[in-house]
């Protein structure tokens, strides 16, 4: 066990082939890791366009996406090999380092990349008890009362 078990510390995992995440958690009145499953919204396919910029150092090719009536861009790149980006945006052949809706500044943009990285990443509790994002929401929900 971990010894800041007073503290939540929340680990995430992501597997962007099937649209599941998994954070695990610690239950303070329990005092038991518990490992939420949660399942993410299919955005659908992204189009992989011909346009590139340069990144932090990285070229990055853009690639277009509709979800919910909104044109989402994004610039990823392949010399960071991981189908990952910024909170559940997914799908793409490489690290995405910018994603902004059609037409709109705001948005989200890598702003720093370490590698290697020196820090600490903090460890997955592989062990503990598996629960779906409803009966954590529920648990968090009673914590919080």
């Amino acid at each position: 066990m971990i010894e800041r078990e007073k503290e939540t510390q929340n680990v995430f995992t992501r597997n962007y082939t099937n649209n599941i995440t998994l954070f695990c958690t610690f239950d303070r009145e329990k005092k038991k890791w518990m490992i939420v499953t949660d399942t993410l919204k299919d955005f659908g396919n992204w189009e992989i366009l011909d346009d590139t910029t340069t990144i932090l150092g990285y070229k990055c090719q853009k690639a277009q996406l509709q979800y919910n009536n909104k044109v989402y861009n994004a610039y990823f790149t392949t010399a960071i090999p991981y189908s990952a980006g910024p909170i559940n945006f997914r799908g793409l052949p490489g690290l995405i380092l910018r994603v902004n809706i059609e037409g709109k500044e705001s948005g989200y943009y890598a702003t720093e990349i370490v590698n290697p990285y020196k820090g600490v990443v903090p460890k997955f509790h592989e062990e503990g008890k598996h629960i779906s994002r409803e009966e954590y929401n529920k648990i968090f929900k009673k914590q919080n009362e």
